[in-house]
């Protein structure tokens, strides 16, 4: 992390990660996340437009909180420099 904004940037995509509530191996297009009403009531439309924007989820995990682990992860992919970040939550 090198400044601020990277900083502010991976604490929304880690709480965009709770509004991600089912299993999409294939991912979520930046239209689909734009879309998602959980992310929109999550956090301000705003914020959730810039997601969809900048944005795609390449794969997202829920794991059953019945089995116990209760891990969730989330592989994130810009779409303009097309790195890739991962969120987790326990």
């Amino acid at each position: 992390m090198t400044t601020i904004h990277d900083a502010y940037i991976n604490a929304l995509l880690a709480d965009a990660t709770y509004a991600l509530a089912t299993n999409k191996p294939n991912g979520y297009s930046s239209d689909d996340l734009k879309s998602l009403l959980s992310l929109n009531t999550r956090m301000t439309s705003t914020v959730a437009q810039y997601i969809g924007d900048n944005f795609t989820v390449v794969t997202h995990i829920d794991s059953n909180d019945v089995a116990g682990t209760g891990f969730d992860a989330t592989v994130w992919r810009g779409n303009q420099c097309n790195l890739l970040s991962v969120t987790g939550r326990v």
